[in-house]
């Protein structure tokens, strides 16, 4: 777009709407001492563009030309009229910079939507700068039905007692008189996840805002409600001594603050000294280097995009599981077969001893209680918790796989989770998958 001498071009991107037109949203600054006629004749070309773009418009922004002023001053007015010309209608109607000589409107944003009364716009009172920040709501562009509930398990003492003690109301005695391993599995599992299911029961909760800044004590707190009360006291007010006293204890409540900060970060790194990557999680919440992606959405297959989601699983179920086949048919034929790299039979045999419970109580007890479950939704600490109770099924299930060679099914399924390694987000071939068992 262009731009005038001194003048900075706005800054504009457009948003696509479904089921509604798509709107431009620019923001544009001229700087204070610039002339208004200059700014004027550059802004022209601009907004004829933007009309005839038929299309939603949003121009906003900090033009630094006083509208309060229109009726005293002819530049200011040409403004106006250069906006009402171009179908827009401006929403800020009170000034937005106060000082204690004066109050101006100088901070606008205007828009070309006919139903303005379905948009919510308007002024917050805060003291970021020393101009009041302005905003604008439009209920097609907010998602009001916005994400509100999480749904998890309530597990503590009481509920691992109930789950505890109907386990062991629980007669194992069909797990015991099978012996293939892949039906006695089904014979424990399914009992086992009905009774987690009744003691953990799935429950919608409320998500509540949670503090990003940990070291905002209640104390702290009232002291920003204070703070913002005497800013608005001195906004109403305008006299110096007003002014002054906000100055003052903004400056102190800035110094507690960082005061606050600095203890909240050294108490954290110093308790995690001998954690290196609790240490680096520690860092970079400091720095400000996490980084939340968008989930990729689309990707493209031999017809073209894709962006069913069952149809994106299926996809990378196929290519995960084809890749050692296309590697082995990649590989060039020989006339050697796998036995003439191995080395000659072993005239002895080798015996797998039958395992006991301690071996089983032992590998569950050395689970890690804080890592997230597998396909079944089990988790880690439930297991541990009741592993003395289930030890003796499992005992029989385990030591029936060894005498037959039969793994159980349900054993052998896995959550996948594709992992981007590089390259285009779109296509299969960049991601390697990561495999979630059950415990």
């Amino acid at each position: 777009m262009p731009s005038g001498p001194g003048t900075h071009g706005p800054l504009v991107c457009e948003l696509i709407l479904p089921n509604s037109r798509n709107a431009i949203i620019g923001v544009v600054y001229r700087p204070p001492g610039q002339s208004i006629a200059v700014f004027n004749d550059a802004l022209l070309p601009i907004l004829t563009k933007l009309s005839n773009s038929n299309k939603s418009i949003y121009l906003m922004g900090d033009f630094n030309i006083n509208l309060l002023n229109a009726q005293d001053d002819n530049a200011t007015d040409n403004f106006l009229n250069l906006i009402t010309a171009s179908s827009l209608t401006p929403l800020i109607d009170k000034p937005t910079r106060i000082s204690p000589t004066s109050a101006t409107l100088i901070d606008h944003i205007y828009t070309n939507v006919q139903n303005i009364q379905n948009m919510k716009s308007g002024i917050l009172v805060a003291d970021i700068a020393d101009h009041l920040p302005i905003f604008c709501l439009h209920p097609k562009m907010v998602n009001i039905k916005s994400k509100k509930y999480v749904y998890h398990r309530t597990i503590n003492d009481n509920s691992l007692r109930i789950f505890n003690t109907r386990l062991m109301e629980h007669d194992w005695t069909d797990v015991y008189d099978d012996s293939n391993p892949d039906t006695a599995y089904n014979k424990f599992i399914d009992p086992y996840k009905r009774i987690y299911d009744e003691a953990f029961p799935i429950k919608k909760k409320k998500i509540i805002y949670r503090n990003s800044k940990p070291w905002l004590t209640i104390g702290l707190i009232n002291s920003i409600k204070k703070k913002n009360v005497l800013y608005k006291k001195f906004l109403r007010t305008k006299l110096d001594v007003d002014k002054e006293i906000f100055r003052q204890y903004r400056n102190k409540l800035h110094h507690l603050l960082k005061i606050a900060e600095r203890r909240f970060h050294t108490a954290n790194l110093f308790e995690a000294k001998n954690n290196m990557k609790k240490t680096w999680k520690i860092l970079k919440t400091v720095i400000g280097t996490s980084k939340q992606e968008l989930a990729q959405t689309e990707f493209r297959n031999a017809n073209g995009k894709n962006t069913d989601p069952v149809s994106i699983a299926n996809e990378f179920n196929i290519f995960f599981s084809s890749i050692g086949s296309t590697l082995a048919n990649k590989i060039p034929p020989t006339q050697h077969t796998f036995r003439d790299y191995l080395p000659p039979n072993l005239n002895e045999n080798f015996f797998l001893s039958p395992i006991v419970n301690k071996e089983i109580i032992d590998v569950v007890n050395g689970l890690a209680s804080n890592k997230g479950p597998g396909s079944d939704d089990i988790l880690p600490k439930v297991i541990k918790n009741s592993v003395n109770i289930i030890s003796s099924p499992l005992l029989h299930i385990f030591n029936s796989s060894f005498i037959t060679g039969v793994v159980p099914d349900k054993l052998k399924t896995a959550r996948v989770i594709p992992i981007f390694k590089s390259g285009d987000k779109d296509m299969y071939c960049n991601y390697r998958p990561m495999f979630f068992q059950s415990p």
